[in-house]
């Protein structure tokens, strides 16, 4: 079915945005992503390429940015919302991990859905332009902290899980929904200079409720 004005509101049948418009707290953040492909590479991951704007640059600037796509067991995709990276020494792939790998605090959003309008002046533009306020404004980020023995807490309360292959991770907030997806080892390029970069991150999706994603990135200690 093709999105229109008519059919917007049908979109949790349809299919809900995979990544969009966010800004974690005192990093570089992005908006306008689109025009995008999906590609496998030789060694078999599946990788989400798009081109992207900023809100450090004036909008005519486009950067081009690669993310590696999964699939949960129940065949919703879910993006490392970190640009995909590998050396000789780091390769991003689905490891074990352990519930005091992944406990911490993170730079967290949930994103959200709506129809309202705002003004918005995106950087380098004199005029405000007319955005649905959902959508076209970053979504600030909220912390969270994830305690070893399995509690959310911070800006959303709930609990989180770690499945025995040591990457399946659920986390169900109150009132929010359950999120299913995966944690993983992952590179923040958009943290600033002076900031370690090396992060855990986690991904996930409530495909039977809300339609909304869930991701966030552990902050430095």
């Amino acid at each position: 079915m093709y999105l229109d004005a008519m059919t917007a509101s049908n979109y949790h049948e349809i299919g809900s945005k995979i990544i969009g418009s966010h800004s974690l707290e005192k990093e570089f953040n992005f908006r306008c992503q689109g025009g995008q492909s999906i590609l496998r590479s030789n060694d078999g991951k599946i990788l989400f390429a798009c081109h992207a704007r900023t809100n450090f640059l004036p909008g005519y600037y486009f950067f081009l940015q690669v993310h590696q796509l999964f699939f949960t067991d129940d065949g919703w995709p879910v993006l490392n919302q970190n640009e995909y990276y590998e050396d000789k020494n780091f390769t991003e792939k689905l490891e074990l991990l352990n519930a005091g790998d992944i406990a911490g605090n993170y730079d967290a959003v949930l994103t959200v859905r709506g129809t309202d309008t705002k003004d918005y002046k995106p950087f380098g533009q004199s005029d405000p332009v007319t955005v649905v306020a959902a959508d076209g404004i970053p979504t600030e980020s909220k912390m969270i902290s994830l305690s070893a023995d399995g509690k959310v807490s911070g800006a959303y309360s709930g609990t989180w899980a770690l499945f025995g292959d040591g990457y399946t991770f659920t986390v169900s907030l109150d009132g929010a929904g359950t999120f299913r997806g995966y944690a993983l080892r992952a590179v923040d390029w958009a943290r600033k200079k002076g900031k370690s970069r090396k992060t855990i991150t986690f991904t996930a999706f409530d495909g039977e409720k809300t339609g909304e994603y869930f991701w966030g990135n552990k902050r430095e200690k």
